[in-house]
């Protein structure tokens, strides 16, 4: 049975080759020649081995794709097995330094946690004029041009404004405030 390669895809892929983080470029292409061979499906006749196989054959391709690729090594060894997925996708032209990977990936984390924090926040606004326009649409002296009539009078003003907070699923925090005035009063 083929059951020596790690199969967990957040597992160490040094583990994975059996090197030291420390290998050479060399030591992982004679661990990767190794194990490919160990594992290719073709040497085994059993269907599940055959299968079996196939997976750790897979699995060592992918780590030794990654561990042989200097950019792709740099960003695992920065970001580790868990976060090494995401920092991929943010390796381009600028990112040529660690420290820029990790720069890079701690500002599209806090960019996602603000882009969950706004998903649960809802805002609502409203704002309302009341406005007398008979003078201007229908003054005392009809021949007056458009420009020397009376402009509408604002009657009144009211602005509301809403927000909540999911907290949970069955739990939100609502904020309200209304502004009215009427009549110069309010």
């Amino acid at each position: 049975s083929a059951s020596h390669v790690c199969m967990d895809p957040h597992a160490d892929l040094y583990s994975v080759l059996g090197v030291a983080e420390e290998a050479s470029e060399d030591e992982l292409k004679r661990a990767f020649r190794r194990l490919s061979l160990a594992y290719h499906p073709d040497r085994w006749q059993a269907p599940q081995d055959k299968r079996e196989a196939g997976e750790r054959f897979l699995h060592v391709a992918r780590a030794y794709g990654v561990l042989s690729d200097e950019r792709k090594r740099m960003a695992y060894d920065e970001l580790g097995p868990r976060d090494f997925e995401q920092g991929q996708q943010l390796l381009t032209a600028e990112v040529d330094s660690a420290a820029k990977l990790r720069a890079r990936f701690e500002r599209e984390k806090r960019r996602v946690a603000e882009q969950a924090y706004h998903g649960k926040l809802r805002m609502s606004g409203s704002l309302v004029v009341g406005a007398s326009a008979s003078d201007l649409l229908a003054p005392a002296d009809p021949d007056l041009p458009l420009g020397e009539r009376l402009w509408p009078h604002i009657s009144s003003v009211s602005m509301s404004e809403d927000m909540a907070l999911a907290l949970s699923q069955r739990t939100a925090l609502t904020c309200g405030c209304q502004l009215l005035t009427k009549g110069g009063l309010g």
